[in-house]
C-alpha cells in the first residue's frame, strides 16, 4: 500500500470549505514529501511500507490537533496497518473487559500482555472486539 501523504493532509487539515489552512505541501524530489505545519517538518517517504506504525503516529502526534489515537484510527481506516491495538479507544477497553474480564476494570499492564498474544493481527482483533459491542448484525 503507497503511503499518501495528502491524504493525511485532505483528512485532518482541510476546513469546512475545502481548503487546506496553513499546512503547506512540498516535493523534495520523486521519493520524499513534506508537510510543513507552524514552521515544522514532517518528512515521509512515499513507500508506506517504509514508515513503521510507531513512526507515523510519532511523527502525526506532533501536529497540533492530533493525539494517539487520531493516528491509531488513520493507521487502521486510511493505511489498513494489521497490526495497530488502539488501547486509547475507550470502545475497544469496553469489549476487552466485557469478552476477557467478565465486565470488570482491567489493569494497565493486564491491557498490555494482550498485543503480543494477538500479534500480528492486532487490527483485525480490534475489529471483532468492537463488533463484540453491537448486537445487531451490520451488512456490508
Amino acid at each position: 500500500m503507497s503511503f499518501n501523504i495528502v491524504k493525511i493532509v485532505e483528512l485532518f487539515f482541510k476546513d469546512s470549505s475545502g481548503n487546506v489552512g496553513n499546512q503547506l505541501l512540498f516535493r523534495n524530489d520523486e521519493s520524499d514529501i513534506e508537510l510543513v505545519e507552524d514552521g515544522v517538518r514532517f518528512g515521509f517517504d512515499k513507500d508506506g511500507d517504509e514508515c513503521s506504525d510507531e513512526k507515523i503516529t510519532e511523527l502525526l502526534c506532533t501536529i497540533k490537533g492530533i493525539g494517539k489515537w487520531m493516528a491509531e484510527m488513520f493507521l487502521i481506516f486510511h493505511l489498513a496497518r494489521p497490526n495497530v491495538l488502539p488501547l486509547t479507544d475507550t470502545g475497544l477497553v469496553r469489549a476487552i473487559e466485557k469478552n476477557y474480564n467478565d465486565g470488570n476494570g482491567m489493569s494497565k499492564e493486564q491491557f498490555n500482555g494482550l498485543g503480543p498474544k494477538w500479534s500480528p493481527w492486532c487490527t483485525v482483533t480490534t475489529w471483532y472486539l468492537w463488533r463484540s459491542l453491537d448486537p445487531i448484525p451490520v451488512e456490508y
